[in-house]
């Protein structure tokens, strides 16, 4: 097994008036590559947990996200290809209201001319 560190999400520290008290408390994205090769996005939550003050716990704690990045991914691959059709959408209505824009000119200019004469 092999863990990748990714990014650290959150690291605080929480207290209860209960008889346990959390020390500290970590979740982390973690890319973890199983045996076989197979590598996964996860969550590991890392929680240290005192009883009475003198017996501690490690609690830990991980969740598959894989099927999630993936979505993620493919949201913003989404995202990027709409943004670039808009700005060929913007580039190609500005071309058409500047062609537009000449010929009113000149079929106005054209009817000037011709109400002169």
């Amino acid at each position: 097994m092999k863990f990748t560190e990714k990014k650290e999400v959150k690291n605080t520290g929480i207290s209860t008036k209960n008889s346990y008290k959390k020390v500290k408390y970590t979740a982390k994205e973690e890319k973890y590559t199983t045996p076989d090769g197979i590598t996964h996005d996860t969550i590991a939550v890392k929680s240290i947990i005192s009883w009475e003050g003198e017996k501690k716990w490690l609690l830990a704690t991980r969740w598959d996200i894989t099927q999630l990045k993936n979505y993620e991914r493919e949201l913003v691959a989404a995202k990027e290809e709409l943004e670039k059709a808009l700005k060929k959408q913007k580039l190609a209505l500005k071309k058409v209201s500047t062609s537009a824009l000449s010929i009113l000119i000149k079929i106005t200019a054209y009817n000037g001319r011709k109400q002169d004469k």
